[in-house]
């Protein structure tokens, strides 16, 4: 638990003038540090899929851009089994599945993979 320190301050009659309070951090320094790192690294990615924006966001990825030189597709979701388990009590009686969205990269000119449900 983090521990709670009080000073206080006395004029020369020995009244209360000031007080101050400060909490000690639950986390080291280090562990401070990792957090600080993680958050901004965090801070810095796509805030839709997550991944580095340089390329996710990159121009030459778009697939209207007839210079680009790769593309991204979607791909059939996998099952988490788990999440399935999990949600069974959560989700409409008729949706027992718990899917991973997924998508593939590819060059430019290769046909877009089939989605057969």
């Amino acid at each position: 638990m983090p521990e709670r320190t009080t000073e206080y301050e006395y004029d020369a009659d020995g009244k209360l003038v000031r007080s101050r309070e400060w909490v000690e951090s639950a986390w080291d320094e280090r562990q401070q540090a990792l957090m600080l790192a993680y958050a901004e690294w965090e801070a810095a990615r796509c805030p839709v899929c997550g991944g580095d924006p340089a390329e996710c966001q990159d121009p030459l990825a778009d697939k209207d851009n007839p210079r680009g030189k790769w593309v991204y597709w979607p791909k059939l979701p996998k099952v988490c089994h788990v999440g399935t388990a999990a949600r069974l009590y959560n989700q409409k009686p008729d949706d027992k599945r718990a899917l991973i969205p997924q998508v593939v990269k590819q060059r430019r000119g290769e046909p877009a993979p089939r989605l057969d449900w």
